[in-house]
């Protein structure tokens, strides 16, 4: 395809950071040095449209992101056709989907993460998508996706995103596009059949968010914090979301955060427990809004101690 410069792309192995897999692309693609004409974009987006068929679709694959103005509908026809890719056109896919911030391309991201059909490896590419339409700083995997685990938690501090920033398309994100994001991760953790993107949309749901959009609070009586004895607390959590909690020990410098982990099942709640370590009364945090307050009654466990199951992950306190 004359006329067309050839961009190096390849999603970036996972950079593991502790128990984080959210890392920048190493050798991430480069960004499109030009905008093409509208005449090489149409012929792109011709050879693109045709599949592997055409003699140029795979430099297509690549030119693709120099037409931020008619290139969104033809990626999201891309990911529409998208059932199960070769390695190297779903790293194609994902590259100029996050690069193109359009509503088009989410929304056709959205139906592929959805689609129990779609092989998945194709919807964890469209999850590691839809994480980079939610946070334009920040990026996530598809390998570090395939591996993660139910009791791994996510750090606050993410991998930093060399093109998530994109191109805005005609069709700018819609203002609840985040919402949707969230929701969708929420969803799939719930029920999808998929154990893969079950833990996937779980993993993204409780470490990079809580599964609750920026405007929703914690439905009433959702958590429940109660003393134990000595310096143990316990959470119950009537919801299947997890929420990131924090705590603080009035009166002192003590500040931390924690997970309040979901119910499973038929369950009537999940439970953590975690310890201070100044002794006082106890205020629950989440984003910023006081949910409960307990003092510490200074009464000896006797050989107590938390039961089997998941305890309180610190993480910086975040109020």
């Amino acid at each position: 395809m004359p006329g067309y410069r050839t961009f190096r792309l390849r999603r970036g192995l996972p950079l593991f950071v502790g128990l984080s897999l959210l890392g920048p692309h190493l050798g991430a693609a480069q960004e499109p040095e030009r905008t093409a004409t509208v005449e090489q974009c149409l012929q792109t987006i011709a050879a693109l449209d045709a599949g592997a068929q055409h003699p140029d679709y795979v430099e297509a694959m690549s030119a693709i992101n120099t037409c931020p103005r008619n290139g969104p509908p033809a990626v999201a026809r891309w990911w529409d056709r998208a059932r199960d890719l070769p390695e190297a056109e779903l790293v194609r896919l994902g590259y100029n989907s996050s690069y193109m911030r359009d509503q088009r391309v989410l929304d056709a991201a959205l139906r592929a993460a959805r689609d129990p059909g779609r092989g998945d490896e194709v919807r964890l590419e469209a999850l590691a998508t839809l994480t980079s339409f939610a946070s334009e700083k920040n990026e996530v995997s598809r390998e570090g996706l395939r591996v993660v685990q139910p009791s791994w938690w996510m750090p606050p501090g993410l991998g930093r995103c060399t093109h998530c920033a994109g191109v805005v398309g005609p069709v700018p994100l819609a203002t609840d596009a985040r919402r949707t994001i969230l929701v969708t991760f929420r969803d799939l953790a719930a029920s999808d059949p998929s154990p893969v993107v079950r833990r996937a949309a779980l993993y993204l749901r409780q470490g990079m968010f809580d599964g609750y959009p920026d405007d929703t609070p914690l439905p009433a009586g959702t958590i429940t914090l109660t003393y134990i004895c000595d310096n143990h607390f316990r959470v119950r959590n009537r919801e299947n979301v997890v929420p990131l909690l924090d705590y603080d020990v009035y009166g002192t410098t003590e500040k931390n955060g924690i997970l309040g982990h979901a119910r499973k099942g038929e369950e009537a709640y999940g439970e953590t427990y975690f310890s201070t370590v100044n002794t006082g009364t106890v205020r629950l945090f989440h984003r910023g809004v006081l949910l409960q307050t307990r003092a510490n009654g200074r009464k000896p466990c006797n050989g107590w101690t938390p039961p089997p199951g998941p305890l309180g992950e610190i993480r910086p306190f975040s109020r």
